[in-house]
C-alpha cells in the first residue's frame, strides 16, 4: 500500500518534482540559455509531444512489448524515446514555422 496511498510516497514524489523544477530553473538561468535548449523545444511543443507520446506509449505501437523490458532495457528505451520525442518536436516546430526561441531570448 505504500506505493499507492502513503503520505510519505506523496511527499517523496512532491520533493522529486521540486528538485526537478529547481534544476530546470537553473538550466534556464545559465549564461548560454539564449542558445538552443531542449527545455525550450519541449515547452513550446508540449501539447504535440503529449499527444504523440500517449499514442505511442499506451496505444497500438507498443502493445506487444508492454511490460516485457528489464530495468536496463526500460532505461535505454526511455532515453531513446526522449530523443525521438525531441526530434519529432523539432520537426513539428519547423513545419509550423514557429520560432525556436521565444522573442525575449532571441539575440538580435
Amino acid at each position: 500500500m505504500f506505493w499507492r496511498t502513503s503520505v510519505s510516497w506523496f511527499l517523496l514524489r512532491l520533493g522529486a518534482m521540486q528538485m526537478l523544477l529547481a534544476l530546470a530553473w537553473l538550466w534556464m538561468r545559465r549564461p548560454t540559455s539564449h542558445h538552443w535548449s531542449p527545455m525550450l523545444i519541449f515547452g513550446q511543443t508540449s501539447l504535440f509531444v503529449y499527444w504523440i507520446h500517449v499514442e505511442i506509449v499506451y496505444g497500438f505501437p507498443t502493445a506487444l512489448i508492454r511490460h516485457t523490458f528489464s530495468i536496463r532495457q526500460a532505461l535505454e528505451a526511455y532515453a531513446l524515446f526522449t530523443l525521438l520525442m525531441l526530434g519529432l518536436a523539432i520537426l513539428w516546430q519547423k513545419r509550423k514555422g514557429g520560432p525556436l526561441l521565444p522573442a525575449a531570448l532571441r539575440v538580435t
